[in-house]
Order: C-alpha cells, then structure tokens, then sequence
C-alpha cells in the first residue's frame, strides 16, 4: 500500500512533501522502480536509436542505386576530419624506441649493361695537365623499342617422299604471332599494373607495334594453361608446409549472368581464386579442393549432415536405405536424382543431400590433401567443412563497432570493453607462441570475464553481443591450441583485393573462360608476392621456356 501510494504522491503532489506520507522503505522502493524504470527506457531508447541509424544507413544506400539506375553519381562519401584540438591528439609523441628509417638502398649492386668513357677535349686541357683517373656515375634507363623478328625457314624436299623438311622455330616463338617478352608485357601490365587493353594497346602502338585488342585479349585468354600445373603443385606444397588454409569471397560479374561470386583461398605460400555461381557451401568446397571436378559419397557423414539441415528423421531413414561405399561424379549423382525414390524429395533436400555427399568425399580424403583447419570470417557457408574451424578476430570485433549508442555512459562502457578485447587479442598472440597449461587456464578465465555472465555491462545491445560472442569460443580460440592458425582473416582480405580493384578498372568478365584466366594469373601474381618472385621474370622465362625453379619447390625448400 505505501507503494502505491508514493506514486499517487508522486503524481499529484509536490516533491517536497513526500517525506510527509512515505516511510523510508516506501521511498527506497519507488527509487528502486525508478530507477529499474529509467533503465528500461534507455535500452529501449538505445534499441530505437540503433534501428534509427540503420535505417539511415540502408535509406541512403537506397538512394544512391536510385541515383546510378537514373545515370547519375551517388553523394560521396568522405571519412570524418581527425580533431586536432583534442587531447588524445595532442599528446601524441613520436615512439622513441621506434627504429629509424632505413637509408635509400645504394647503387652499387646495379647491375651494368654499358661502360661509356666520357673523355675531356684535350684541347681544351691547360699546359701541365695531370691525369686523375675517373669518376663513376651510374644512370638506370630503359629500352623501349619495336624489336620484330623475321626468320627465314630454310626448306628441303624428299625426292623420294615429297615431303617438306623445314628448320626448327624457337619453342617460344612457334605457334605464336607475338614474342615471349611482349606477350609478358601485356600480361604484367594488365595483371600486375591494372592496365586496361586501351592503354596496353596504346603503349605498344607509340613504338609501332602493330597490335588490336581482341589481340591482346587473346593472349590474356591463351597463355594462362601454361601456369595451370605448377599452381597445382605449388598449392600442394604450401598445405604440407602450412596444414590450414583461409578462406573469403567477394562478389563479381560476368556478362549474361545475374551474379557470380569469387572465393580466395590460401594460407602464407599460396593464393587462389575461384568464380562460382553462388556463395553455397558447395561452392566453398570445390574451391578449397583446388577447383577439382566433384564427387561424392552417400556414407553416414553424409546422411548426418543432408537430416540434420532439415532435422527430419524421415529424411534420415531413407537415406541409410540408400547409404554406400560407391563415390559418384556428377553425371552419376544426377542419374541418382533422376530415379522414382529421389524424385519425390523437395529440391531444398536434394541439394542438401549433394552437399552432405560432396563434404563426406571432401573429408575422406578422396581429393587429395587439403590441410587440417579453416580460418574464415562468420560467414555460414564456411561451418561444417572442416573440424578445426577458427574465427577471424578482426572480423568479430567488428560487430562491436557497429554498435550505436546514444548516451555518453553507454559509450563510455563501449569502448572500455573493446579496449580490454585488444588487450586480451595480444594475450592470446603472446600465449600462442608458448603455450602452457598455466596460461591456457587464463586465457579462458579472461575470455569468460570478458564474454561471459559475470562481464555484464548493463548496456543492453553490448551484452547482447557479448554474449553471441560467448557462443563462438570454441572458434574464436581455436589458434590458441593450434599454433600454425593466426589469429586474423587478413591474409585472404589481401589476396582478394587485387581483384576488387581489377573489378574497379575492368568492370566484368565476358565468360566464364576470362573469369577462369584472370583467376589463375592473379592467383599467380598473390602468390609471387608472398613468395618475393618477382611476377614479370616469372611470366617472362615461362614464355620463353627456361628452366626455372618451380614455386612448389621452393616452398619446399623454405
């Protein structure tokens, strides 16, 4: 009753007079419902003002595609100034212990192609002069000049057969209207350089070489097979090295098609791309397969998975009447589809049931070696294939920057909680390296600290993050006791943005043929930069066929 009755006080009556009506316990309790109250209202408020902000976000983004289908330039976008007057900024000194920049690397390692003496006008000599010697400088140019060869092909005929004997064209000119050094300019231009075939074709014209650009496009197109087996081996390689690989994906296009997406896959000796035409976990075993043709098997993991998808126990049952040892390929597995049986099993089933039996192929061996563990942002399609699945650090702290927050304790408690995420980031890396029982057991209890029950914040949209991150601690520490892992998916975020630039310049593929070559010379070209092979001299002594030291090999060698 004294409750009730401080709230009609409250409501009618002035403040002052309260403490004329109600007890001290009556008071507490409307203080404790006060505050409980106003609680409430700020998480619904914040709640409200993080859909708000959403909501602006997705209306712009809305607006700029209406602009570009209206052939008009979306509102840019500009990054926020930096506020030099506050005092995080101001109070920034200069690392003392930071090591100082490296000297400009000398000249006297270049290699020298001409010596010119450069005499003095003897006539121009005083009386008594002496000679000193001389003085060197060294001058870096280029040759840039139309070099066209014409051979003479001496010829003989058989008297006896008819037939014509001709002398031997140079393997690396023969069937080949252009030379090795210029279809390796082309090929580094485009892939390395991101030049456009407007802008190759208009550099080789200023010396006069006679070039078109479906020439040069051809030479994109064709050349690219002859990477196709070392990449191979170079992949194997660099998984018996390193038994994790990475994974990401970004979107593309090809011309006819709706949509079509790349996956990059690697680990720290190799990249490679893979243009699918869609995002399924199908998709994503086919390229951490090395894009080898698919097959499948319908055994117990397989019937595991395509029942659990749809948790159906029907499903189930059926399948183990069907389970096998056989491994199809495609073609058999579609004459398996085709049979009364599996026919009248909804299309969403089929489809599991494929990816259940390519994943149970994929586990078993059946394509070759493929490394121990994944490590990927939180994307669902990359679950399930492998049993030591690790998650991306930079990628879940993500999520908590996400977050908007309307009140200044609300911030406050934010970025106080990312800043001991970071912190504990480095205790994990440190922890890593040398792993012990002692510090697994406080990694745990910090990470439990942090993401569990007793962290609780009190900012609603915080703990609810929190506490999906609690949900993925068995991948979020899997580095912890796998020591090759990192911590981090940036290494395929970097191998994927050469082509997201090429994207920027070149727009999209024509078929599905120029998404393949581009998917194998810039593989080529991530994986040159991560082995220090400098891609042109690459591309350069492959065409003119000398033998050099594959990429596999010297991963091996490493």
């Amino acid at each position: 009753m004294a409750l009730n009755f401080g709230w009609f006080i409250i409501l009618f009556m002035d403040f002052s007079k309260i403490l004329d009506y109600v007890t001290p316990q009556g008071l507490k309790d409307i203080i404790k419902n006060l505050q409980g109250r106003n609680a409430e209202l700020v998480d619904e408020n914040e709640d409200l003002f993080s859909e708000s902000e959403k909501n602006k976000k997705r209306i712009q983004e809305l607006e700029d595609q209406i602009r570009i289908l209206k052939g008009e330039k979306p509102i840019p976008k500009f990054k926020e100034p930096k506020d030099l007057t506050s005092d995080e900024n101001k109070n920034k000194k200069k690392d003392k212990n930071k090591s100082p920049r490296s000297p400009r690397r000398k000249k006297i390692n270049l290699k020298i192609d001409e010596t010119v003496d450069l005499k003095v006008d003897r006539s121009k000599l005083p009386a008594g002069a002496i000679h000193n010697g001389y003085r060197q400088i060294t001058i870096q140019e280029i040759l840039f000049e139309r070099h066209n060869i014409c051979f003479n092909i001496e010829r003989f005929i058989d008297p006896k057969t008819g037939k014509i004997i001709e002398a031997v064209i140079p393997a690396q000119y023969k069937d080949h209207e252009y030379g090795p050094t210029l279809r390796s300019f082309i090929v580094a231009q485009y892939f390395e350089s991101d030049s456009t075939h407007s802008k190759i074709k208009a550099s080789l014209e200023s010396i006069d070489i006679d070039i078109s650009k479906s020439q040069i496009n051809n030479i994109l197109l064709n050349s690219s097979s002859e990477f196709k087996n070392e990449l191979v081996e170079l992949r194997e390689a660099a998984l018996e090295k390193e038994k994790w690989q990475q994974i990401d994906d970004t979107s593309w296009k090809i011309l006819k098609k709706t949509s079509v997406y790349t996956i990059v896959t690697g680990n720290s000796y190799f990249t490679q791309f893979a243009t699918v035409l869609s995002k399924s976990r199908h998709s994503v075993i086919y390229a951490l397969t090395g894009k080898k043709e698919p097959k499948y098997k319908l055994n117990e993991l397989a019937i595991d998975y395509a029942s659990g998808v749809r948790n159906s126990l029907k499903l189930k049952m059926f399948l183990y009447g069907k389970k096998s040892d056989k491994l199809y390929n495609q073609i058999e597995l579609k004459q398996l589809f085709e049979t009364d049986e599996f026919k009248e099993l909804p299309k969403a089933s089929l489809r599991d049931i494929r990816t259940g039996m390519y994943l149970a192929a994929f586990r078993e061996g059946v394509f070759g070696y493929n490394g121990e563990a994944l490590m990927s942002d939180d994307a669902p399609q990359f679950d399930y294939i492998f049993i030591t699945h690790a998650l991306c650090w930079i990628h879940e702290m993500r999520h908590y920057k996400l977050i908007e927050t309307k009140y200044p304790e609300n911030a406050i408690r934010l970025n106080n909680f990312i800043s001991r995420c970071w912190t504990f980031y480095r205790i994990i890396k440190i922890s890593q390296k040398n792993l012990t029982e002692k510090r697994s057991r406080l990694v745990l209890n910090i990470f439990n600290l942090l993401f569990g029950n007793e962290g609780r914040t009190g900012f609603k949209l915080l703990d609810k993050q929190r506490n999906l991150s609690f949900l993925k601690a068995e991948k979020l520490l899997a580095p912890l006791w796998n020591r090759n892992l990192p911590l981090h998916n940036n290494g395929s975020e970097l191998d994927v943005r050469g082509k997201v630039i090429k994207r920027k310049i070149s727009l999209f593929n024509k078929s599905q043929r120029g998404a393949d070559a581009w998917d194998l010379y810039l593989g080529l070209s991530e994986s040159c930069r991560k082995l220090k092979v400098n891609f042109y001299q690459k591309v350069l002594k492959t065409f003119n066929k000398i033998p050099t030291q594959s990429l596999g090999s010297m991963v091996y060698s490493t």
